[in-house]
Parts: C-alpha cells; sequence; structure tokens
C-alpha cells in the first residue's frame, strides 16, 4: 500500500542520528524537513554491530555483578533517551497535524526502542516500518530503496 503523499512523514534514525523526511510521491522522492545529531550514540553505532548479546558491565560495589539488567545496559540508556527525543518531536508534530501516517527505518533494536517509546495517538499513524541500517544513504539512494520497498509490499 502507498503512503499518503504530502502526509507521511518518513523517520531514519540510528543511535547517533536522525533525519525526518516528507514523503513526496513516487519518482517525486522525500524532502529532508529536519536532521537531528545525537553524537553520544556515535559510539553504539560502531559498537553495537559487534555487540555479543548477555555481555555484562561491572560495576564497583556490586561485588563484580552487573547493576544493569540487558534492558539497561548504558548503551541500551543511550539510545533509550535519543528515541524519547525523537518520539517527543513526533508526538508534538502529530498533535499539530503536521503528518498523518509515519514510516519508521532503523536496524531491528533500535526500532524496537523507538516503537515502545511512541504514543498511542503517534503510534495509530505508524503505517510501515523498514528493519534496515539506512542512516548512512543519501537522500536519493534513500528515495529509491524506499520507494522499492513500497512497491514490493
Amino acid at each position: 500500500s502507498l503512503l499518503p503523499v504530502g502526509e507521511t512523514w518518513i523517520v531514519i534514525a540510528s543511535q547517533s542520528q536522525a533525519r525526518i523526511f516528507r514523503y513526496l510521491g513516487l519518482r517525486s522522492g522525500l524532502r529532508l524537513l529536519e536532521k537531528i545529531q545525537h553524537p553520544e550514540g556515535r559510539m553504539l553505532d560502531r559498537e553495537l554491530g559487534g555487540d555479543r548479546p548477555g555481555r555484562s558491565y561491572s560495576s564497583v560495589g556490586h561485588g563484580g555483578r552487573s547493576s544493569y539488567s540487558d534492558e539497561h545496559s548504558p548503551h541500551e540508556e543511550v539510545a533509550r533517551n535519543f528515541a524519547r527525543v525523537l518520539t517527543e518531536k513526533l508526538r508534538t508534530a502529530h498533535g499539530r497535524n503536521e503528518f498523518r501516517a509515519l514510516m519508521l527505518v532503523a536496524e531491528a533494536r533500535f526500532l524496537g526502542i523507538l516503537k515502545s517509546c511512541l504514543d498511542d495517538q503517534t503510534r495509530k499513524a505508524l503505517v510501515a516500518t523498514l528493519d534496515r541500517e539506512y542512516h548512512q544513504k543519501s537522500s536519493s539512494e534513500l528515495s529509491r530503496r524506499i520507494e522499492e520497498y513500497l512497491l514490493s509490499g
């Protein structure tokens, strides 16, 4: 199903940055509305790829045991903080009727965090998600990839 032209926002996010685009329709591409940087997440982009599950962070005074559950490791906190900033921005924009439909594009783990931070109203606007690492791609490349996805879906 195709997205409502002019009323859809597409958010391409990673832990270190996000770009918000307005969808202008097939072959018309995307218009960049805003780019949001999150420098603390840069380390995560590099490290999360190689992160093995179950890694623990020892902290002094806890007998060497991790003081964090896997859910709330320092990595997770940094990612979550950025997700909250993004989803709050989306909530405000949606409240002002700046978009009617929303598509989120991020790597699986961050996508999950983003979705969990969305408020109910904005979640209703979420029409598509794409589990991909696209934050490095140019706007024209993104347009192409997203159109392929929309046409195949």
